[in-house]
């Protein structure tokens, strides 16, 4: 009888590691770089860390944006968004920082469906007042109607 658990046991705990279930059932790496599904802002992290300095600081307007930049470029980020997290400076002036050139890097939410967020919003003001430079645009790719297209997420832009 124990050897009969044992011969049943030891399959099933070997085809249940994470191990075997992820190479049975793959999941693209990307999808899950935030736990929401947006692989743009982990490719916008990426793309910072392989094309700025290593010193480049970077202004964004929310958070989850800031802690997927701030893990995968090693930057430091600055956010509009308040947060109870200590590592974060709060900002009471962000156009003081740009102006002392205390960030070389502002990343803007482009996503239509946060075209009515007040923090997007504000950073999309600070963005047209400097006129910062476009580098780099993350986009979605999406097929609708049969027809694949590409939407504008996240815009990198560089101060002068």
């Amino acid at each position: 009888m124990q050897i009969s658990i044992c011969l049943v046991l030891i399959p099933l705990i070997i085809l249940s590691t994470n191990f075997v279930i992820s190479k049975a059932f793959p999941v693209e790496d990307l999808k899950i770089s935030d736990n929401l599904g947006t692989p743009w802002k982990r490719e916008v992290a990426l793309w910072i860390k392989d094309n700025t300095p290593p010193d480049a600081k970077v202004l964004t307007a929310q958070m989850t944006m800031a802690n997927v930049i701030r893990f995968y470029s090693n930057h430091e980020v600055y956010t509009f968004e308040l947060s109870s997290n200590p590592s974060y400076v709060r900002l009471d002036n962000p156009a003081l920082l740009i102006l002392n050139k205390n960030v070389s890097i502002i990343v803007d939410d482009l996503d239509p469906a946060l075209e009515k967020n007040s923090i997007v919003l504000e950073m999309k003001k600070y963005r047209a007042y400097f006129n910062p430079e476009l580098v780099f645009t993350a986009y979605k790719n999406i097929t609708e109607d049969g027809i694949d297209k590409e939407i504008p997420m996240v815009g990198v832009y560089r101060l002068r």
